[in-house]
């Protein structure tokens, strides 16, 4: 199963160690999904740039062969309003998009990374109680809180 970078971002931190095996195959997971984006982004630049000089010379043609005046302005225009160019414009602008969003994701684990070590020096150091203690503190509050809602289910 494929996991999102929002899944894949997250510590289990009653599982520091699995966490830590997991850091380099997440990291280069992402960093590869992000060359690729980028890779995407610019090979539909590329295929832009060439749309836009392939309409600009037949739009260039049509006013030509109809002896029409034309201004550089009027076949920009042209251009620009023409459906393949909206297409692959707006292919391009989510490409990039996407490219930055996973750049960005390639550095959130870098910053997971460091997370990962102020956890592990926290507990080392005791600012941060063991993870363990934890979960028996939370289970200890829920059996709490089950056991105030059967007192006051059976008051009512």
């Amino acid at each position: 199963m494929d996991t999102t970078y929002r899944q894949d971002i997250e510590i289990n931190e009653f599982d520091l160690l699995d966490e830590w095996e997991r850091q380099p195959g997440l990291y280069i997971k992402w960093a590869e999904r992000a060359a690729r984006a980028e890779k995407i982004g610019l090979s539909l630049g590329k295929q832009r740039k060439i749309k836009q000089s392939e309409l600009y010379k037949k739009y260039r043609k049509q006013f030509v062969d109809n002896s029409e005046k034309f201004t550089d302005m009027m076949l920009d225009a042209h251009v620009r309003s023409d459906q393949e160019y909206k297409d692959i414009t707006n292919e391009w602008i989510n490409a990039e998009e996407e490219a930055q969003i996973l750049a960005d994701v390639k550095w959130a684990f870098q910053q997971r990374k460091s997370s990962l070590e102020q956890i592990q020096d926290g507990i080392k150091s005791g600012l941060f109680s063991a993870p363990q203690e934890k979960k028996e503190k939370k289970l200890e509050a829920q059996k709490g809180l089950r056991e105030s809602l059967k007192n006051k289910r059976r008051r009512e």
